[in-house]
């Protein structure tokens, strides 16, 4: 089981199975050490979304806003919380780091096409057509790990 930090995030980070394995830090380190000497290349995207900015949207687009860039479960999830843009915000963050980790060349791809899934209270991202093509012309692996601020 992953440890949290103090911001209640994973120390580990979530394997794409479905078999709750979490991956710590140093075996992460330990696989891309190994890729590098395989050739492979490690991608990485991360964002960070101003709760404030999400609030705003959800605001003025309300629901046309949410159908076009969240599946029916992560608005179900979102707006089960105290502070629904707070969690909208993070999995907008997950979204756009994943699509910062596919190839240049990849066309735009649809947000509601890309879920972040909670198992085991770790994130984990689902992966749907055509983001899944996309994927499969870049990675072979997808992490997340999800941060928000209510900076602007």
């Amino acid at each position: 089981m992953c440890e949290e930090d103090a911001l209640g995030g994973n120390i580990g980070i979530g394997s794409s199975a479905d078999d709750g394995y979490c991956e710590t830090f140093a075996d992460i380190e330990s696989r891309a050490d190994r890729s590098i000497d395989s050739g492979s290349v490690v991608r990485h995207g991360i964002d960070l979304v101003s709760i404030e900015r999400i609030a705003s949207l959800l605001a003025e687009f309300g629901k046309s806003f949410r159908d076009r860039a969240f599946t029916d479960s992560e608005q179900a999830y979102c707006e089960r919380r105290g502070t629904p843009s707070q969690h909208y915000a993070a999995r907008w963050a997950a979204k756009e780091a994943f699509c910062k980790t596919l190839d240049a060349e990849s066309p735009a791809i649809p947000l509601d096409s890309i879920e972040v899934v909670r198992k085991r209270a770790t994130p984990h991202l689902r992966i749907k057509p055509p983001a899944n093509e996309a994927l499969g012309r870049t990675l072979d692996r997808r992490n997340i790990s999800l941060r928000n601020s209510r900076y602007r």
